[in-house]
């Protein structure tokens, strides 16, 4: 079962500081770059890649699956289903607010959808980001991210800008 406790950080200031910092998934295989307020989490998490907005209520967890994590003629977007179905039933008022976009950008193709749901009284955004690499294809990432829904398209703005900068690091 997968675990997902998607829990915001705490402030209300800006997240555009115009510096950067790039984080790397536990197994070093991908790296994100997220603005210079997030920082990565140092409490033990199911992700293999967590981190926090400092000034915003934002967080980003990301899943990198393997070949094996998938049966041998199921689409890599069951991952996707899955996290979505588990979010839903964690959260109460679960809606999807944007449904699947799809966005080919260099070597990589993400898939997007976007829903609100409550978590103990509270509503959240939450951005579900299937990340697939050309070079990679039978390995992809799964991106949660939430947010608060106040300034929204700004928040989003910012958490795309972070799954659209996920690329694979060279392996020695």
């Amino acid at each position: 079962m997968l675990a997902l406790l998607l829990c915001t950080a705490c402030g209300d200031g800006d997240s555009s500081g115009g510096s950067e910092r790039v984080f790397a998934t536990k197994d070093g295989s991908v790296e994100f770059v997220f603005p210079g307020d997030w920082s990565e989490s140092a409490k033990e998490h199911p992700y293999d890649l967590q981190c926090f907005s400092a000034l915003i209520q934002m967080t980003t967890g990301v899943f990198v699956y393997t070949e094996e994590d998938l049966a041998e003629d199921e689409p890599p977007e069951v991952l996707l289903d899955r996290h979505v179905d588990e979010l839903r039933s964690l959260r109460k008022q679960f809606e999807l607010l944007t449904p699947a976009t799809v966005v080919r950008e260099g070597d990589k193709k993400l898939t997007t959808l976007v829903y609100s749901g409550v978590r103990s009284q509270y509503t959240n955004i939450y951005r579900i980001t299937l990340i697939e690499f050309a070079a990679q294809p039978r390995r992809p990432l799964v991106a949660m991210q939430s947010a608060l829904p106040e300034n929204w398209p700004k928040h989003e703005a910012i958490l795309a800008a972070i799954t659209r900068s996920a690329r694979l690091r060279e392996t020695r």
